[in-house]
């Protein structure tokens, strides 16, 4: 097995934040980090976390963004996804990280 110890992977993540759509009356938010990743072209990222305590309850939710998309300083991912059902309803929430460093 041959190990090059010049080679340095440096790994990121990114921040996320928002408001989910409205279903049954009330929306909630969620804010989180990414996971850890190496910076390599086209690479995604994995999300997973709580929405807000709103109406007395809170949703799950667990996702990937889509792969990096270059920007001024740095790149962005798009993410999408759905809510766990929760007190008979889902939401939805989309958007973009924070600006990663490459």
């Amino acid at each position: 097995m041959n190990i090059k110890y010049d080679e340095v992977i440096i790994m990121h993540s990114h921040d996320f934040t928002g408001r989910t759509t409205l279903n049954d009356g009330h929306v909630h938010g969620y804010s989180d980090v990414t996971s850890s990743n190496p910076d390599a072209p086209r690479h995604i990222h994995y999300i997973q976390g709580e929405t807000t305590l709103d109406e007395g309850h809170r949703h799950s939710y667990a996702s990937q963004t889509g792969p990096s998309m270059p920007v001024a300083n740095g790149h962005t991912h798009y993410y999408r996804t759905s809510t766990s059902f929760n007190d008979g309803h889902i939401h939805y929430f989309s958007g973009y990280t924070g600006i990663g460093r490459e």
